[in-house]
């Protein structure tokens, strides 16, 4: 949900983090930016949290990040958007 500081690891203790898009934006061309999620991916594997990229556009980010480490990715190049789930149903829900 946006923003969140580093002592959230220690306190949320949360099962997956998502990089930002404006962090993931051009990450094989800017190395600040792919030191930076190294260091994270290699901190939540070792806190045994998921990595997701968000926000992947292009082949060239996908291939740099998959190199990183990360667990998981979003993003146009992936899949764009879509309405509903189309007949997926929740645990005690019904469908729509």
């Amino acid at each position: 949900a946006g923003y969140a500081g580093l002592t959230s690891f220690a306190t949320m203790k949360p099962d997956i983090v998502k990089f930002d898009l404006e962090l993931v934006r051009d990450v094989h061309r800017s190395h600040t930016r792919t030191r930076l999620i190294a260091s994270m991916v290699d901190l939540c594997h070792e806190l045994g949290i998921i990595a997701l990229a968000e926000g992947i556009e292009s082949p060239e980010e996908f291939a740099h990040l998959e190199s990183l480490g990360c667990d998981l990715y979003q993003g146009y190049l992936i899949a764009k958007p879509e309405p509903g789930f189309g007949g997926v149903t929740f645990p005690g829900r019904r469908p729509d």
